[in-house]
């Protein structure tokens, strides 16, 4: 965080970005973890909370259930 006195936390990031999402009422997101190398899809359930929908580590491929023809080949986005 830009300007703040607390340190950054991998956690508050990822729940403070998931709120503002639902918030917005962004149906689907993926969170790139670079070190694994790991794409975890989320997707609003009913209540519209994101619960986990995909998990693809190094290989596979991460689809998108709203956009139609949105696929991420891990093995060319992590070369």
């Amino acid at each position: 965080m830009v300007g703040s006195s607390r340190p950054w936390n991998q956690a508050h990031d990822l729940v403070a970005t998931f709120n503002l999402y639902m918030a917005c009422g962004v149906h689907e997101c993926g969170i790139v973890n670079p070190m694994k190398p790991a794409v975890t899809g989320y997707r609003l359930n009913e209540e519209r909370l994101y619960e986990q929908a995909d998990v693809q580590v190094k290989t596979g491929t991460v689809r998108s259930v709203h956009v139609p023809g949105l696929e991420i080949d891990m093995t060319e986005w992590f070369r």
